[in-house]
């Protein structure tokens, strides 16, 4: 019985794809009422400067008052950045630093468009890497945030892998 639902919403040029189960009695539950069930929230933007990381930062942040654990991880980094000695992505370096997450940043974003190094693997096998990177991501968290990079429903010559392909690999 498939247990998740994926529900597309469009807000102020953002395209988010929400994830969740509406089977809470299939849900295994621990003593402590937390589930072993994944929310992964993807957000994707439908232009250039659509303002997908405020309504991400936005997001999270009502999440994280609400009580909720929130992890982040954005694929491709587009906006390069030069921090503590290394190269990220801006996007990930601010969820880095407002969500107070543990995990290095090479985690938060895998690749980054200005790398070659990931080039070499073909697609399904960065489309694995990402997958296992997200369940990683993902323990101990409520709700993992994957932000898209730049335009959701196109192409991206700097991105092998369009940010819509995302959606159904993580079935969310």
């Amino acid at each position: 019985m498939k247990t998740t639902v994926s529900t597309p919403l469009n807000y102020l040029g953002c395209s988010l794809w929400v994830t969740y189960n509406p089977f809470p009695e299939y849900q295994d539950l621990s003593p402590s009422g937390e589930t072993d069930f994944m929310a992964y929230l993807f957000i994707g933007s439908t232009g250039d400067r659509a303002g997908h990381s405020l309504l991400t930062w936005a997001l999270a942040q009502k999440l994280v008052e609400k009580g909720l654990k929130i992890g982040f991880v954005k694929p491709f980094g587009t906006d390069p950045l030069f921090v503590q000695g290394a190269w990220t992505d801006h996007d990930a370096y601010l969820f880095k630093e407002a969500l107070h997450l543990a995990e290095p940043m090479e985690r938060i974003c895998p690749f980054l468009v200005s790398d070659e190094t990931w080039r070499q693997k073909g697609n399904d096998e960065l489309m694995n890497d990402f997958r296992s990177l997200a369940e990683e991501l993902s323990e101990g968290k409520d709700i993992l945030l994957v932000m898209g990079s730049k335009h959701i429903f196109f192409d991206d010559a700097a991105c092998p892998i369009p940010d819509i392909s995302f959606i159904p690999e993580l079935r969310a």
